[in-house]
């Protein structure tokens, strides 16, 4: 009973010293003088420079076995073209190249297939109208 109290009293003690530990980091000491800094005040924003973001897809022609194909996702008008890429129906399906076109407007996809049976594949562009 002695060692079951004396243990109450010492995880009292240090429950108590630790509160006593943190409530004097958290007290506020003394506040500077001088002058108070004031908020930097910035210009209108304006206009977002990205908005209607879509993605649009174009799905290509089968690629036969041994072969590469080439697809071209172009944007609707007036957008630009953010990124891109493709999928693909089969592991075996590799990424030649994949890249924005001339102008920023579409999305170009080659692909070769390197399995025994012909793949089918999709590319697809990220579009959004961009203020420059």
């Amino acid at each position: 009973m002695h060692v079951s109290r004396f243990v109450t009293i010492l995880t009292s003690t240090a429950i108590t010293t630790l509160l006593g530990m943190a409530g004097a980091h958290a007290q506020e000491g003394p506040r500077p003088s001088g002058p108070v800094p004031v908020p930097v005040q910035h210009g209108d924003k304006g206009q977002t420079g990205v908005s209607g973001y879509e993605i649009v897809r174009q799905d290509g022609v089968p690629v036969d076995p041994n072969g590469f194909e080439q697809v071209v996702v172009t944007c609707p008008a007036g957008k630009k073209v953010l990124g891109g890429g493709f999928v693909g129906n089969g592991a075996k399906l590799l990424t030649i190249r994949s890249f924005p076109g001339a102008g920023g407007t579409s999305w170009i996809v080659t692909v070769q297939n390197t399995d025994t049976v012909p793949l089918g594949y999709s590319g697809y562009a990220i579009c959004a109208n961009v203020q420059s």
